[in-house]
């Protein structure tokens, strides 16, 4: 029997139940041939949920690289003692994710949530669900992806040219969707985007990658790119909360979503700004600090969350909620965009500060030119504070790590 000592520490300070982590293991040569004989234990013996699939080979056919899946209770800022044991039983953990894959669309069951993944045409998601409770429109036809070019053109959508189950085993099943954005005939660029979703989960991730790989052109400039879904909530009730820090650690109160457009916008570092209401009551903020890279637009009983992962080192971002789809803007058109006028002197941390670019024109984006963001949806119920959302986005902001 071979044991090898590793732990898990909570980095977020907050607690976490059934979490996911991932993770690669390396192997001697001739160590370990079956990785179905992976086991994690506890320091009281006890299994946890986790599978194992092998990524490399040795020479002699053993496994050089195995990857492991495992799901796992832990409170905030705790240790984990476990133990790898590659001489087990080889027990598969029974849960209820599984994909099936129709001719026009992938549905996954994570046994929280039901997903529909289009494999064609101008949506990518199509249907999210728990139980009765559905959290987007299937019958709306606008597309999820749109990017504008240099200019006041149409803009060009996003189409799906094909999608597959890339990975999948009880804990973690992966969707690859690939396509391009298209105008009348003419393509932009392509695509790629990585559904991941995990067992037990009412939340999935979505790695999203753009990529100039269109031949005919040298390079191009992209005045805006955008994510967008639209939701099937009430037409009134509707509340949003900002992933951004009013004082101190004090979240912003939500603020009324039946009306207006509701923004947050990271344009340049330690600089962001909210805005929300209509006409005259058309209300903004501008603040010196980082958002936290997350929207949560709810109703009397159902919400929907998008966290960006990396948000400021990766500004400028714009978060949107029009009352009717919740967005992304992945580059925002900042060109008619006014900074505040005047503010305040610098505090002692601001000392020798020194600011971002300023990315108030288009993009040039050179061919072969690929940038990827990683996204998160959840969803659920409303919620009383600000803070049980923020949790969740900072788990997701530092994964777990199981360290050997």
């Amino acid at each position: 029997m071979t044991t090898v000592q590793a732990h898990i520490i909570e980095p977020a300070g907050v607690t976490r139940r059934a979490w996911p982590v991932t993770c690669g293991l390396p192997f001697a040569p001739g160590e370990l041939r079956d990785a179905s004989r992976i086991q994690l234990l506890d320091c009281e013996g006890r299994l946890l949920p986790a599978c194992a699939s092998p990524r490399a080979i040795w020479p002699d056919g053993s496994i050089r690289w195995a990857l492991l899946d495992l799901q796992t209770d832990i409170d905030a800022q705790d240790r984990l003692d476990l133990h790898v044991d590659t001489d087990g039983e080889g027990s598969i953990p029974d849960t209820g994710l599984h994909a099936q894959v129709r001719d026009d669309v992938i549905d996954v069951l994570t046994g929280e949530m039901a997903v529909r993944v289009a494999r064609s045409g101008p949506r990518l998601v199509r249907s999210a669900s728990r139980g009765q409770r559905e959290y987007l429109r299937p019958t709306d036809d606008g597309a999820d992806l749109l990017a504008w070019e240099r200019g006041s053109g149409a803009p060009f959508g996003g189409v799906v040219e094909g999608a597959e189950v890339e990975e999948s085993n009880p804990l973690r099943l992966v969707i690859r969707a690939h396509g391009s954005f298209r105008r009348d005939g003419e393509r932009l660029f392509g695509w790629i985007a990585r559904l991941t979703f995990f067992t037990g989960h009412s939340d999935f991730r979505m790695q999203f990658t753009f990529v100039h790989d269109e031949t005919t052109r040298s390079d191009l400039h992209l005045r805006r790119l955008l994510f967008h879904l639209p939701l099937a909530l009430a037409p009134t009730g509707r509340r949003v909360h900002f992933g951004s820090f009013e004082a101190g650690w004090q979240l912003t109160p939500p603020v009324p979503a039946d009306s207006g457009t509701v923004e947050l916008t990271q344009w340049n570092l330690e600089r962001h700004t909210l805005v929300w209401g209509t006409g005259a009551d058309r209300l903004r903020l501008d603040r010196r600090t980082n958002a936290l890279g997350w929207l949560h637009v709810e109703d009397a009983d159902g919400a929907v969350t998008l966290k960006l992962r990396r948000p400021w080192q990766s500004y400028p971002k714009s978060w949107t909620y029009d009352g009717d789809r919740l967005g992304l803007e992945l580059f925002p058109d900042l060109s008619g965009f006014r900074s505040p006028d005047v503010e305040p002197g610098r505090r002692w941390t601001e000392i020798d500060y020194t600011g971002g670019v300023t990315h108030d024109q288009p993009l040039r984006v050179p061919q072969g030119m690929a940038r990827t963001h990683e996204i998160f949806l959840r969803f659920g119920d409303p919620v009383d504070a600000g803070q049980d959302i923020d949790a969740f986005a900072l788990a997701v902001e530092m994964p777990l790590l199981l360290q050997l």
